[in-house]
């Protein structure tokens, strides 16, 4: 009964989407709508810097209609319509001060723009404001961004770990240029970098990260109708593309501060005629229109219904967070693994991998691939190799072995010689056998590319899980062949279903795609159908995607309860007998796990080789001196949670933090 239901739910969606005119075909139009004024929000002076707060659902905003610059707020009330603005009663609104541009990087944590003071004159820079007791406290100086230049327009990305902004700070205020900013393990921002591919001589301001990989911008450097226009640019490979206007909403007046909000409502403001006041705010919507129009050939008409309209998926991440081995082992018959060592769970090479071994070998075995894909995003970086010698040995013994692995990093990871250098041998004082020892140390002049990585599994869970699909035409007599493709985002086509009759009715499943969709804005199925006179009719149907992501620490359970793991490699006899980039990046992998001990029940130190039992006091001393719970050491046969072979022993530590 149920079903019959819901087959009848279906056909009667199916005959109201049926075209009832004779004869028709079909062109499919995809592009921005005509923008409408916002005139709730709008007043007789400036409406500007819209911003969604995610975490609240509500629009932030910023006008001057009370002569300074203060933060307002406002609610969806629908798919267009906001309510009747509202002034932030908060500490964030400093009363007779200009304030604006901001952007949420969590619930309690806000970024934003205002004047900074400096002996000589002011600066327009970002500052910070915390959410106490529900309500934003009064701003203060982002030190890490902090430059005697115009700095602000601060958009920040899905995970937090970079920000882009406006700044004239190379060009002495000539123009504003578009810069990224990551952020460095003791929470401030660094690394900054100017986006060359989308800067020109004129002035580029308001950046917008869609995603991760699309970025929103206005500019008045790029041939466009008017002062400044809206642009966007995707990063494929790690370079931005050539930008591209947005036509459709571009005018020969001024266009910026373009936002896309959950709801797939855009906003921008801009100074065109006809609005309420100076800049007005405007709203868009990105839209496919199908356009039906007489065909005196083509009399075949077709009907498409699915059950929903749009699609909600979440990326859940389970990691561990694991250190960069800086190491490598590898004898005569180990040397070919690392030219062969699968990385396609690789999943972002500068964060995160997905790693579903329970193996603590594979990871070392694709730490030259890892350093190497880092490496290549810093173009003035270099890797130094260190051959590491035994008690004894002529530092000749390893020169052939450390040219073979140099030949493997410029053939098959493609890093150009230039930037491989081999460097002095470190003698090693351990006395464990020949065999079982590390034959080449690995540094960096760039730090980030030893930060730690979050490894382990990804799930996605999609409303709904499936589509379910009727698809009809009529007159059914003249049918002569039918198809349905899945495109996402013009970039992945594949066709779906096909056959030489209908109605059909089927589901498809969309964790076959979970991916692709999680990178994606919208879905496209496109049903093509074929007469017996070789007419092609088409028609589309477009599925807005909304996404959120969420990131969970994967703890082990041992003896019913709950332990976060750490895991610890090393060689050296003393924590800091060598300043390298490497062995700072283990000294912070430290401090990551005294952070997890703040509020930990008890912590153990284990190891499973007598020879690691110095650097497991070691450890355990370096911990004492940070925090207050005891620091057990214990010697055990077997890992918890892990694999890793005998060899590797030596060097290895587990700590596992009650939780």
């Amino acid at each position: 009964m149920i079903i019959r239901k819901f087959i009848e739910c279906f056909i009667c969606l199916a005959l109201f989407v049926i075209i009832s005119d004779k004869n028709f075909g079909q062109t499919i139009i995809s592009k921005w709508s005509d923008p409408i004024n916002l005139t709730q929000l709008n007043s007789k002076e400036d409406e500007f810097a819209p911003s969604w707060n995610q975490f609240e659902n509500r629009l932030y905003y910023n006008s001057t209609r009370e002569r300074y610059s203060y933060f307002f707020t406002s609610n969806l009330i629908d798919s267009i319509n906001f309510s009747q603005p509202e002034k932030l009663k908060a500490d964030i609104n400093i009363n007779r001060n200009n304030q604006a541009y901001i952007s949420f990087y969590n619930s309690n944590k806000a970024f934003l723009s205002t004047f900074r003071l400096s002996p000589k004159r002011s600066y327009m820079n970002i500052y910070q404001s915390d959410r106490k007791k529900n309500v934003w406290t009064e701003p203060y100086l982002l030190d890490s961004l902090q430059f005697d230049s115009f700095v602000s327009h601060l958009t920040i990305s899905s995970d937090g770990s970079f920000v882009v902004f406006s700044s004239d700070r190379l060009t002495t205020g000539k123009d504003t240029d578009l810069w990224i900013a990551y952020l460095q393990d003791n929470g401030t921002w660094g690394n900054i970098i100017a986006i060359k591919e989308l800067n020109t001589s004129g002035n580029e301001i308001t950046p917008f990260l869609h995603t991760d990989d699309t970025l929103y911008f206005a500019s008045d450097g790029y041939d466009g109708p008017g002062g400044y226009d809206i642009f966007y640019s995707v990063r494929i490979g790690g370079l931005w593309q050539k930008p591209m206007p947005l036509s459709d909403i571009n005018t020969k007046f001024n266009e910026s501060d373009f936002i896309i909000i959950p709801s797939g409502l855009a906003i921008f403001s801009s100074d065109r005629p006809g609005g309420s006041g100076k800049l007005d705010l405007y709203a868009t919507r990105f839209q496919t229109i199908i356009i039906e129009k007489p065909d005196d050939i083509s009399d075949l008409e077709l009907g498409f219904a699915t059950q929903v309209s749009s699609i909600k998926i979440n990326k859940e991440n389970y990691y561990k967070l694991l250190p960069i081995i800086p190491y490598i082992f590898f004898n005569s018959e180990e040397r070919d693994n690392f030219s062969n060592h699968e990385t396609n769970n690789i999943t972002s090479i500068d964060n995160d991998i997905q790693f579903l071994s329970d193996s603590f070998d594979s990871l070392i075995m694709i730490v030259s691939n890892l350093l190497s894909h880092r490496t290549k995003n810093y173009s003035n970086s270099s890797i130094y190799l260190y051959p590491i010698l035994l008690k004894g040995e002529d530092k000749l013994t390893y020169s052939k072995e450390i040219e073979l692995f140099k030949e493997q990093l410029t053939s098959n990871l493609k890093i150009n010689e230039n930037r491989i250098i081999i460097s002095e041998p470190i003698n090693l004082k351990s006395e464990t056998t020949k065999h079982s020892n590390p034959r080449i140390f690995i540094d960096s002049d760039e730090p980030f590319v030893f930060n730690p990585i979050r490894a382990g599994e990804i799930k996605y869970s999609l409303d709904p899980p499936a589509i379910d699909c009727y698809l009809t035409c009529r007159p059914l007599d003249i049918l002569k062949k039918w198809t349905l493709d899945l495109i996402i985002n013009d970039k992945y086509s594949t066709r779906l279903k096909e056959g030489d009759s209908l109605p059909v009715q089927f589901s498809i499943n969309l964790r076959e795609y979970a991916n692709l969709l999680s990178k994606s804005d919208s879905l496209v199925l496109r049903f093509s159908a074929i007469d017996k006179k070789n007419r092609t009719v088409n028609k589309s149907t477009l599925l807005n995607i909304s996404y959120s992501e969420s990131n969970s620490k994967q703890l082990i359970e041992i003896d019913g309860k709950s332990f976060d793991d750490y895991y610890l490699f090393d060689l050296s006899d003393k924590l800091d007998e060598i300043n390298h980039n490497s062995r700072n990046s283990f000294r912070n992998y430290i401090q990551k796990i005294i952070q997890s001990i703040e509020y930990s029940k008890s912590v153990t130190i284990k190891y499973f080789h007598h020879l690691a039992e110095p650097l497991a006091l070691e450890v355990q001393t370096e911990l004492r001196k940070r925090v207050i719970q005891k620091i057990n050491i214990s010697y055990s046969k077997s890992l918890s949670g892990i694999k890793i072979s005998e060899k590797y022993t030596p060097y290895f530590l587990q700590i596992l933090v009650e939780k």
